[in-house]
């Protein structure tokens, strides 16, 4: 892993409770940080979901450098499309960089 390999800007967002318009609490995302990442694809699955639709389950590898504080409900962004952090981890063969674990999950 070197910091060359970092080449796509990622974003991430911070579940808030914010009251709306009528005053119901609502989750919304906040923006939290920018930063460069590598993205590498893990794998998928596809269910049969209601009304004829398809569910898909995308995950990738997301490694960025260490100094981010992450917690289980947050986003990530990149191109537009959404990202659920689902786990992270150090890289323990270079301590400098951490391994995010992101879902994205479409119906088709």
């Amino acid at each position: 892993m070197d910091a060359g390999d970092l080449r796509n800007r990622v974003e991430f967002y911070k579940m808030e409770i914010r009251k709306n318009e009528i005053g119901q609490d609502k989750r919304v995302p906040v923006p939290y940080a920018k930063r460069w990442a590598q993205i590498v694809p893990q794998g998928g699955t596809q269910q049969n979901a209601q009304g004829e639709t398809k569910k898909t389950k995308v995950t990738h590898k997301v490694i960025i450098r260490r100094g981010l504080e992450l917690e289980n409900d947050m986003l990530m962004k990149y191109k537009g499309q959404q990202y659920r952090v689902k786990y992270w981890q150090p890289v323990y063969n270079n301590s400098g960089f951490m391994e995010i674990l992101v879902e994205m999950e479409q119906n088709v």
